[in-house]
């Protein structure tokens, strides 16, 4: 069975060149300072009722959702609950500033040079890196 990149070098130690299944797996977290946090117990309740049970939740981004997040209901969802909007609210904004943030994230380091590891470890990140931005220009020209 096909998987993502990041599962064939978090298990393998390898990235395919060529992978249809690619993502970039994106945690989000609500916190006290979010918009939707603004009160507990509604926010709780909202959760609950979507099966939401960690403040915390991860998701599987990739160019197939063409740079907008509608496409993957639950990540639609728990942007809206983190953002304080409606669930029918578009919340493509809120998924461009998590893919910069994301992408921002990433080291700048040449360290371990010749290491046939770190190697591809960077092959893994530009990938990523490429995945992300291509979501990004495709979600602006539309």
């Amino acid at each position: 069975t096909a998987s993502p990149n990041y599962i064939y070098f978090q298990y393998h130690g390898f990235v395919l060149e060529e992978n249809t299944h690619d993502c970039v797996l994106v945690s989000i977290k609500i916190d006290e300072k979010d918009p939707g946090a603004a009160d507990l117990g509604q926010l709780r309740e909202a959760m609950r009722r979507m099966g939401f049970y960690s403040g915390v939740q991860s998701f599987c981004v990739s160019d197939r959702q063409g740079g907008h997040p509608g496409s993957n209901p639950r990540l639609a969802a728990w942007l809206a609950l983190k953002s304080g909007k409606d669930m029918q609210s578009d919340v493509t904004e809120e998924f461009h500033e998590v893919l910069r943030n994301k992408l921002g994230q990433y080291p700048e380091s040449t360290a371990g040079e010749g290491n046939p590891k770190v190697a591809m470890a960077r092959k893994l990140v530009a990938k990523e890196k490429a995945l992300l931005r291509g979501i990004l220009e495709a979600g602006a020209s539309s």
